[in-house]
């Protein structure tokens, strides 16, 4: 694990987020 895999995580809850604010 490193900046890929923390990238990875904060873009996935990042997006869900996002989305959920959208919505």
């Amino acid at each position: 694990m490193g900046l890929i895999g923390l990238l990875g995580l904060a873009g996935l809850t990042g997006r869900r987020r996002r989305d959920d604010t959208l919505r």
